[in-house]
């Protein structure tokens, strides 16, 4: 190209120095003075597009995305159908691998590489004082936090505690993290029975969805029973209360909301942010029990979409059905599939909040299904035995065994078979009761197939095929 416009210059020049031209020549000039900043204006916008993507890669040396991955691709379907059409036998024809082995994200329509870089992921690490060095890129997540709660709480009480110029403060022994519609309120109502955990509302949402400032601290903090409080809970004298009860945060959205990393982490967008909300947790308290309910995310995410059984549309209500979350699935599925052309699966695992998979903003959420990646990660910081997961099918049946479990996993002490089928009769708390349908068959099918990659990797994870969640 800059040979030909050194041409055309050259040209030009020599026109000009011939008097018989001039006449013409100055009109010429002007045009080719114009087409040529028309060239130029095109050559610099697709050189700054192509800078633009090139350095949305920041190529560098790949680095593993999880030391605990043990898969070699992930196989993302959507369905090939038309909104109106849900008798036919549509076939899944939009496919997409993308391999997560080394850390790079590998369009195989193009064959084109893309190595994810990131601020290296570094533990939290103790002096001999007992201080905490944290990461810097950690501290940025909530440098209130880390400021405010010391290492150290009071030694006499059981539960994180500690005392500053405004009294005692108090900070959840144990999170009941999840997930949303699988039973996590039924389960919360049933351990606070136990004369040792007290009482406090359930879902607080703080850990997400707050800002983690020093204030918001101070109002998580008095959300929870104060001293005097706790001693009026319970039987005993104050000094064996204080000492033995507990108190938790039964949060759902703890264990998969992480929608604000993009805050500090925007050059992780290819491969996900290197810390999300359990790094903060365990930093801020290590020894923190967490409970998880599952069910199967197929089942899991009809539930969530009836529940919240209305949405405005023209400013009138419309009741959800089979058929509009049929509707809404293929519009997520297929989002999620471009979102996974260009990063990795834990990258689209944990979206921005604009960002959700849905023709409809929140009202399909597809990735809070993807259990594995959140279990990795909470597994990352946390040690397997801090962690108990419980299934929902398992739950509705098994009440009496579960509960003495989740008490003995919380270190309570143990009640009595009389008590324990007491608390297990009584009514299950927020069923969904908005809609008494099933979702189509070509749904399911299609759920299933999207789901089935990471139901066989965290059956892998927590060696347990009931996890598969296999229809008999």
């Amino acid at each position: 190209m800059e040979y030909y416009l050194n041409r055309i210059w050259l040209s030009t020049l020599t026109d000009i120095m011939d008097p018989r031209c001039r006449a013409y020549t100055v009109t010429a000039v002007a045009l080719i003075v114009l087409l040529c900043t028309i060239i130029t204006s095109l050559l610099n916008q697709t050189d700054y597009v192509t800078y633009k993507f090139q350095s949305s890669f920041r190529m560098g040396p790949p680095r593993p995305l999880s030391k605990t991955a043990n898969y070699q691709s992930v196989i993302v379907a959507a369905e090939s159908s038309t909104s109106d059409d849900f008798g036919s036998s549509e076939e899944t024809i939009l496919d997409d691998v993308i391999d997560l082995s080394d850390g790079i994200v590998r369009n195989h329509t193009d064959h084109t590489d893309a190595v994810l870089t990131c601020p290296e992921r570094r533990p939290v690490v103790y002096n001999r004082n007992g201080r905490r060095n944290i990461p810097q890129e950690l501290q940025n997540m909530a440098p209130t936090v880390f400021d405010t709660v010391p290492v150290h709480f009071m030694e006499e009480l059981r539960n994180p505690c500690w005392k500053d110029k405004d009294g005692m403060k108090c900070l959840p022994a144990f999170f009941l993290a999840g997930l949303p519609k699988c039973g996590t309120t039924d389960l919360w109502d049933k351990i606070s029975s136990h004369p040792d955990i007290v009482k406090s509302n359930k879902e607080k949402n703080w850990w997400t969805r707050g800002h983690l400032t020093r204030s918001a601290l101070n109002s998580y903090c008095k959300k929870y029973p104060s001293s005097s409080t706790i001693s009026k809970h319970g039987k005993g004298s104050r000094q064996k209360m204080e000492k033995y009860m507990i108190l938790g945060d039964g949060s759902a959205s703890t264990f998969w909301d992480n929608n604000k990393w993009r805050n500090y982490f925007n050059d992780c967008k290819h491969q996900g942010p290197p810390y999300v909300m359990a790094d903060v947790i365990h930093a801020v308290l290590p020894d923190s029990k967490i409970l998880v309910m599952m069910r199967n995310p197929t089942d899991r995410l009809f539930s969530s979409y009836i529940y919240f059984g209305y949405k405005k549309a023209a400013n009138k209500h419309q009741i959800r059905t089979a058929e509009s979350f049929h509707i809404e699935v293929v519009n997520a599925i297929k989002e999620f599939t471009k979102c996974v052309e260009y990063a990795s699966l834990r990258t689209c695992a944990y979206p921005s909040k604009t960002r959700s998979f849905g023709s409809k903003g929140m009202s399909v959420r597809l990735f809070i299904g993807l259990y594995s990646v959140f279990v990795r990660d909470w597994l990352k910081v946390f040690p397997r035995d801090q962690l108990m997961v419980i299934r929902l099918e398992d739950w509705h049946d098994g009440c009496t065994e579960i509960l003495p479990k989740v008490f003995s996993f919380l270190e309570l002490d143990s009640l009595t078979q009389q008590e324990i089928s007491k608390t297990c009769s009584q009514t299950k708390s927020n069923p969904t009761k908005r809609y008494n349908g099933s979702m189509l068959n070509e749904t399911r099918k299609i759920l299933d197939e999207f789901y089935l990659s990471t139901k066989q990797e965290l059956a892998a994870i927590l060696d347990d095929d009931r996890f598969l969640w296999k229809r008999s």
